[in-house]
């Protein structure tokens, strides 16, 4: 039996093909491809890499199309890879690293997780990311949903942190947006149409209107609903409901239904890196400066704990703050407080010095000269002072 297989469906995918699919021949002898309906080039890029091309009509459902990938693939292990995703080695690992480590899991774990990061190419940033379970033993996982559809296995999962996914599918034109946003919603009330307890479409449903629709009253409506169901969620609550409702309502200026937002979510998970970056958005607004220097401080400390979190809890968490530009601006707000907090402390070692004795005052002194010029600064305390008291 081979040991990996790549199962992907794929529908009009020729901008984005070869990129994908060049990205897993590292790590793969088998790539099975179903296409459902391509009538672009798909095909033809398809053959360059794989002769194992099936075709299926699409039903509007993908848990149908992606099970019956799987159903086609040989290996003993199985990645579900989009066509608008790709792979990329993280953190010094390298393709053989990930066979090694899939070959010397215990039998009881049969799913591995990755970070999947949205990319978009017109900005050349980062967006959000979340932990997707993507590799699975053969024969252990069975899709559900017609649409964000979840993936049900048996057994443990794990989380491999040296490769991540880079999804590009939302960096769309207007035009496309407004076609995936009409499918997208479409399929997501149909699911709620047909099964009333469908939870998660009301996630869903809130980011779609918000991010493709730009709809926030109905974003709202959706988003509110879901949690209001947070305890017949349980587990498979998705705490990333209380960034996004949050962020609309700073988006409108409602301060206080924002911060009731972030206090309801740090009740719950008090390791959030995005709720602690609203609340450093609010205190920046309102210029509180303590609380920015408490909302930096958690917000960097959670960043740096992350991968602890998510190897505790594989839950498909959503973090949207946790890019470059994010992280930048954390430390920038958390280095200036503990600047002007250094600052303060400084002019209290001055006046301290007045009452210690001359072989004391006279070391300290020299070190602060001498701490000085390495810095490049000035011994003028007021003219390092960034941040008002």
């Amino acid at each position: 039996m081979l040991f990996l297989s790549f199962a992907m469906m794929v529908k009009n995918e020729g901008e984005n093909l070869e990129r994908c699919l060049s990205s897993v021949l590292p790590f793969s002898s088998e790539i099975v491809i179903l296409d459902t309906g391509s009538t672009d080039n798909t095909v033809d890029i398809a053959k360059k890499f794989t002769d194992k091309i099936y075709h299926q009509k699409w039903q509007d459902d993908f848990s149908l199309h992606r099970n019956k990938s799987f159903s086609l693939a040989n290996g003993e292990w199985i990645f579900q890879l989009d066509a608008d995703e790709e792979l990329i080695l993280d953190n010094q690992g390298t393709a053989q690293q990930f066979l090694d480590y899939l070959a010397q899991l215990p039998l009881t774990i049969h799913a591995v997780a990755f970070p999947l990061r949205d990319y978009r190419p017109s900005t050349k940033t980062y967006t959000a990311e979340f932990d997707a379970a993507r590799c699975f033993r053969r024969g252990k996982v069975v899709y559900h949903r017609k649409i964000h559809n979840r993936p049900d296995f048996e057994g443990s999962i794990t989380y491999f942190d040296k490769m991540y996914i880079k999804h590009y599918g939302y960096d769309l034109t207007e035009e496309q947006q407004k076609i995936k946003a009409k499918r997208t919603i479409g399929l997501l009330l149909k699911s709620i149409q047909e099964d009333p307890n469908d939870y998660e479409s009301h996630f869903y449903l809130c980011q779609a209107y918000k991010s493709m629709a730009n709809d926030t009253e109905k974003s709202f409506i959706h988003g509110l609903k879901y949690l209001s169901m947070k305890d017949l969620i349980g587990k498979d609550f998705n705490m990333a409901i209380y960034h996004t409702l949050a962020a609309m309502y700073f988006e409108q200026e409602d301060m206080i239904q924002s911060a009731e937002m972030i206090k309801q979510g740090l009740a719950v998970n008090n390791k959030n890196p995005d709720l602690w970056f609203d609340t450093l958005k609010i205190a920046v607004k309102e210029k509180k400066m303590r609380t920015i220097a408490t909302a930096a401080q958690n917000y960097i400390s959670c960043i740096r704990e992350l991968r602890k979190i998510r190897t505790e809890s594989l839950g498909g968490q959503f973090f949207f703050h946790t890019c470059s530009d994010s992280v930048a601006s954390g430390l920038y707000y958390l280095s200036m407080c503990y600047f002007e907090n250094g600052v303060m402390e400084l002019k209290n070692l001055k006046q301290i010095l007045g009452f210690c004795t001359d072989k004391t005052r006279n070391e300290i002194n020299a070190r602060i000269d001498d701490d000085m010029k390495s810095m490049k600064l000035e011994d003028t305390s007021e003219r390092r002072i960034l941040i008002p008291v």
